[in-house]
């Protein structure tokens, strides 16, 4: 249970002490008396992320410590999370410096936040507005079904367990993918195959069918060329043609002058 509380340098408050008694306690205040700093400090000290806005003086380091005595059945919980000698008491503190780092120590020694966060469950419940909608949440109703029936232990071998069994899960479909495109490689082998033996190929014929593959592969080429060399033949019978025509021409308009020559002569 909580049973000291020490704020220093924090938003409005100067110093605060608090003693906590075992019985039942209310605090009460007027709105702006610091009721809500004062949770805010300890959501702090109990691993919440700040920084140097909250220091009251900026020149001067914030410090914020809580003192618990810790029942007996949660010893063995929280020494199984963290790494503490003594678990009977747990003090923790978190400091503030005027250049915004922050400090945590756990029993006088060093920590980590993430340690907090580990331990702080176990340690206090802080309820404010709105959460009793948790209720609702499923992961909440079971996690709250485990702990009343004190379960965590098989839980938690439930979760291994389950965790092992998606792998195989993962690892039985990677296998079936593999098996899948095996067959279909030897699928496509087996039709290679049989197209070859079909083809009933003879003994040094891959030579010849290599050649005959080379002339398929340039058919485009040749059947350009023939059409090219038949176009040239054609344009020389037609340069054969012209020529003669020409000559033919020559040849007539010079008998034709010779004839009229002839007549106008005689």
């Amino acid at each position: 249970m909580l049973t000291q509380l020490h704020i220093k340098n924090y938003a409005i408050i100067d110093t605060l002490d608090i003693q906590w008694p075992s019985d039942f306690i209310a605090i009460t205040g007027e709105t702006g008396a610091g009721k809500s700093i004062m949770i805010g400090a300890l959501q702090f000290v109990l691993g919440a992320r700040t920084d140097a806005k909250v220091l009251r003086n900026a020149e001067e380091k914030c410090v914020v410590e809580v003192c618990f005595d810790i029942p007996l059945s949660l010893q063995e919980k929280i020494t199984a999370s963290i790494d503490i000698d003594d678990p009977k008491q747990i003090i923790i503190r978190r400091e503030i410096l005027p250049n915004g780092k922050s400090r945590t120590f756990i029993n006088d020694t060093p920590a980590l936040v993430t340690d907090i966060n580990q331990i702080a469950p176990m340690l206090i419940s802080i309820h404010q507005q709105f959460d009793h909608l948790d209720i609702i949440d499923p992961l909440f109703q079971l996690t709250s079904l485990d702990a009343f029936a004190e379960l965590q232990t098989e839980v938690k071998k439930y979760q291994t367990q389950f965790k092992q069994y998606e792998q195989l899960k993962r690892n039985k479909k990677e296998l079936q993918e593999l098996h899948i495109k095996a067959q279909q490689e030897q699928d496509f082998l087996q039709f290679q195959w049989e197209e070859l033996q079909q083809i009933d190929l003879k003994e040094n014929e891959f030579g010849t069918l290599e050649e005959e593959l080379k002339i398929a592969s340039k058919s485009e080429e040749i059947l350009n060329i023939s059409i090219i060399f038949k176009f040239r033949q054609t344009d020389k019978i037609i340069m054969t043609i012209l020529i003669m025509s020409i000559y033919f021409y020559i040849y007539t308009k010079n008998i034709i002058k010779s004839i009229s020559y002839f007549f106008n002569y005689y």
